[in-house]
């Protein structure tokens, strides 16, 4: 991993987390509770498209499978259309 790529990753963790109310120790932690699933999977859709991370390495930073990685990122993709909210959100976390 790059300096960048894990600059981005702890700058895009510390932030989604912020904005989420998450603590960023519960996200490798294998629980699906609805607030720390959607924290890691913006922080999924984000590292893929701030970095050239692939799906593995991304993975291994959570202790996630990289197949979670993919289906995180387009479940996030799914709700940036669906939900205003976690678009708005986003928009918090990219300033």
């Amino acid at each position: 991993m790059t300096a960048w790529e894990r600059y981005a990753y702890s700058r895009t963790t510390q932030a989604v987390c912020t904005v989420v109310g998450v603590s960023p120790y519960v996200l490798p932690l294998p629980g699906r509770r609805q607030p720390h699933a959607r924290c890691r999977q913006a922080i999924f859709w984000l590292l893929r498209q701030l970095t050239d991370l692939s799906y593995p390495q991304i993975g291994k930073l959570f202790d996630r499978h990289h197949t979670t990685v993919m289906h995180g990122e387009r479940a996030f993709e799914r709700a940036l259309v669906e939900r205003e909210d976690w678009a708005c959100a986003l928009l918090e976390v990219l300033k």
